[in-house]
């Protein structure tokens, strides 16, 4: 019997997803396969057609290997094949930047994002303020948010991904308080006077 292919496909995976095993083989049927997986085995399976499709999903990097197979007249192919398939890290990201301003201020919020660019996600405080980075290239960001309007803005990513995974922990986030700016008036206790006498004034602040 001859092996046409044996191959895993897609070979890099993000983890929880799951890769296609295929055998190809031309030659006297049914036949039996002996392989391995990383190391455990020999795993022996019988009846095996000319095209053989297995599902795969690993939980961490997996070399597969076929060591032989034989044919419906006991004849033998000894010959070795290997594929493997790799777990592509989650990627993940971590926010930062300013926590407390002034009324007419802006915070800065930066983030370092890990995994492979480029990147995709949402910046937003989930109201009035949302930014999209499609294709993103490189490791870090920084945004400066145009005077938000006074009260609690708290940051966060939606929608992260690399360019094969998406994220599955969005915990990191940002809040920034905005505080309003006091505001005084002047106020003059008597409200009629003399000509060059004093005028009393208070100064009222809020």
């Amino acid at each position: 019997p001859t092996v046409q292919s044996y191959s895993a496909n897609p070979a890099l995976i993000c983890p929880g997803t799951s890769s296609t095993l295929s055998l190809t083989i031309s030659g006297n049927g049914p036949f039996t396969s002996y392989e391995n997986i990383s190391g455990s085995g020999p795993i022996t399976t019988g009846n095996r057609n000319t095209t053989n499709n297995q599902t795969l999903q690993p939980a961490s990097n997996t070399s597969y290997n076929l060591d032989s197979i034989s044919d419906s007249y006991g004849c033998v192919n000894r010959t070795t094949y290997q594929t493997q398939v790799s777990i592509h890290p989650t990627p993940s990201f971590t926010l930062s930047g300013t926590d407390s301003i002034c009324e007419g201020d802006s915070p800065v919020i930066s983030g370092i994002l890990v995994g492979s660019d480029p990147f995709g996600f949402q910046l937003s405080d989930g109201g009035s303020y949302t930014k999209t980075y499609s294709n993103f290239s490189g490791n870090s960001f920084t945004e400066t948010i145009q005077s938000p309007a006074v009260g609690t803005h708290t940051y966060s990513l939606s929608n992260f991904t690399d360019s094969l995974c998406p994220a599955t922990n969005y915990s990191s986030k940002v809040t920034v308080v905005v505080s309003p700016n006091p505001h005084g008036s002047l106020n003059s206790i008597d409200p009629v006077i003399c000509d060059k006498d004093p005028m009393n004034l208070i100064d009222r602040k809020s």
